[in-house]
């Protein structure tokens, strides 16, 4: 009998999770967003690592900021990168900040600190 009893519970279980999952498929979000602003660019595949930037027609103040952190030496090529972006853009009136999002953001840390939450 309890050999049943644990048979019709498990099947109850698996029913019950089934439902669940097909349920909450099919009662996804279905609102409409909005339409994006046009786009329009140039670029092609070719041009990659060539592309520089157009003239800034509004004159307008651009600033990128670029949050990084410094822990690994995988950021070293991407720093000079974005200094010379910094470089080039200087002449757009644009300015580009590196910001060090700090230096205890490790692997480690970050590990131990998902295990805390």
């Amino acid at each position: 009998m309890k050999k049943h009893a644990g048979i019709l519970l498990s099947m109850l279980i698996m029913f019950l999770f089934i439902c669940s999952c097909n349920r909450s498929s099919s009662h996804r979000s279905t609102r409409i967003l909005a339409k994006p602003p046009a786009y329009f660019s140039e670029g092609r595949a070719e041009d990659q690592g060539k592309v520089m930037p157009v003239k800034n027609i509004k004159n307008e103040k651009v600033r990128i900021a670029f949050l990084a952190m410094e822990t690994n030496p995988w950021w070293t090529p991407v720093k000079e990168g974005v200094m010379q972006a910094r470089d080039i853009l200087k002449d757009f009136n644009a300015e580009v900040d590196w910001i060090i999002a700090g230096d205890r953001h490790t692997a480690d840390v970050l590990g131990l600190l998902s295990r805390q939450q």
